[in-house]
């Protein structure tokens, strides 16, 4: 099992990204856990054949 830090940061920011431009969310400043579940990133690892 590969653990590529950088490769981890990468996916989670573009489901960040994906996520604030395809869904509403309240306006203002947030931690990414304040906005999402832990599921949304579990999910797009699963989907993932890259890590």
């Amino acid at each position: 099992m590969n653990y590529d830090e950088s490769l981890v940061t990468a996916e989670i920011a573009a489901t960040v990204a994906t996520e604030l431009l395809e869904k509403e969310h309240p306006a203002g400043t947030y931690h990414i856990e304040e906005l999402f579940k832990l599921d949304a990133f579990i999910k797009q690892f699963d989907n993932s054949s890259s890590i």
